[in-house]
C-alpha cells in the first residue's frame, strides 16, 4: 500500500523518530505515454520497515508529476468511479487495538469508532481495521488465508446500483455488503474489490 505525502522530508523524519523507516527517501523515476508524447513521472518515497507492517508493504510517496499519472483520459470509468473510499485491514480479534495504535503511529491520525471497525481517516480515503470475527458482515462469504491481511480496497462511485449492474452484464458475479456490494478475489485478480455510494 502507498500512503501520499505532501512532503516527503517531513514524512521521513517522523517515521524514523518514530523508529519506523526501514530506507531513506529513495528518488523513483518511470517513462509513461501521454498524448503529448513520452513523459517522466517522477516521486520521492520512504518505505516503511516490514517488522511493523506484517500485513504488506507500505510505503509513503510524494509525487512530483501527479498530472502524467492522473491523466484525464483515465480518470473516467463506465461503472462512476470517483477515488479510493478506503482499505480494509482485517486483523487477529484480540489485537484490534495493537494494530489500531500502529496505524495511529504510522499515519498521524486520530481514530474513530464506526460498528466493529477503527476508522482513519486520510486527506483522500482511509484505513479502516477490522477484528476477523467481523468480516463475515463487512464482506458477506469471503474468507482470509490469515490475518493480519489487506483484506479489501472500496471504490467509491457515483451511482452504486448502476455500477453493480453494469458489473453483473459483464458476467461478473457479485455479493451484497452493508454500503453496497463486492466483487470475489477470484474475479478482482486476488483481492476482493467493493463499491460504495460516493
Amino acid at each position: 500500500m502507498t500512503l501520499g505525502s505532501r512532503d516527503i522530508q517531513a514524512t521521513a523524519r517522523r517515521l524514523r523518530t518514530a523508529g519506523l523507516a526501514s530506507t531513506g527517501i529513495r528518488a523513483l523515476e518511470r517513462e509513461v505515454q501521454t498524448p503529448e508524447g513520452p513523459r517522466t513521472v517522477r516521486a520521492d518515497s520512504v518505505r516503511i520497515d516490514a517488522v511493523h507492517t506484517p500485513e504488506g508493504a507500505l510505503q509513503a510517496t510524494q509525487h512530483y508529476t501527479p498530472q502524467y499519472v492522473h491523466q484525464p483520459r483515465y480518470l473516467d470509468h463506465p461503472n462512476g468511479a470517483v477515488g479510493v473510499h478506503s482499505v480494509l485491514l482485517v486483523v487477529p480479534d484480540d489485537e484490534v487495538d495493537t494494530h489500531e495504535e500502529r496505524y495511529a503511529r504510522l499515519l498521524d491520525a486520530d481514530v474513530w469508532i464506526e460498528g466493529p471497525k477503527r476508522v482513519l481517516s486520510l486527506r483522500h480515503g482511509r484505513v479502516e481495521i477490522a477484528p476477523r470475527a467481523a468480516l463475515d458482515d463487512l464482506l458477506p462469504g469471503h474468507s482470509l488465508p490469515a490475518v493480519p491481511l489487506l483484506a479489501t480496497h472500496t471504490i467509491a462511485v457515483k451511482d452504486v446500483t448502476a455500477a453493480r449492474g453494469l458489473i453483473e452484464a459483464g458476467g461478473i458475479p457479485t455479493r451484497a455488503t452493508p454500503d453496497g456490494f463486492y466483487v470475489s478475489a477470484q474475479d478482482a485478480c486476488g483481492v476482493p474489490l467493493a463499491f460504495t455510494q460516493s
